[in-house]
């Protein structure tokens, strides 16, 4: 996940320090961002399944894509996270809440998005 947090702040500059400080190649690197945008984590069934710092390794429970923002009869916003978690509020408020970041999305506008930025 540093990885793909590196090269989206820096953009091809990302892909020099990256190279440098861990021996790695830009080959390396782009099959990090192809792992992570495509979501390969949620297909493995042992060991560590997701990054420190993406959202899904807070709750692994919940199918971050089944989550849907209903409004209440009152107005007010819920959020309902899978089957069994709901946050009160809207769903920016949700995810301006949370620490960690929805790396498959960085890499997905990394990959298919803002080419420009990272030729």
């Amino acid at each position: 996940m540093d990885v793909v947090r590196g090269i989206h702040r820096e953009g091809q500059e990302g892909y020099k320090i990256y190279s440098d400080a861990f021996d790695v190649s830009n080959e390396e690197i782009n099959a990090c961002l192809e792992y992570c945008a495509s979501l390969e984590c949620k297909k493995k069934v042992d060991g560590d399944r997701f990054c420190d710092c993406c959202v899904l390794d807070e709750e692994p429970g919940i199918d971050y894509n089944d989550i849907a923002e209903i409004t209440l009869s009152a107005g007010s916003t819920v959020v309902q996270l899978g089957l069994n978690s709901v946050f009160l509020g809207s769903l920016d408020e949700y995810w301006e809440s949370e620490e960690k970041i929805k790396g498959w999305l960085i890499a997905q506008e990394i990959i298919f998005g803002n080419l420009d930025k990272f030729k």
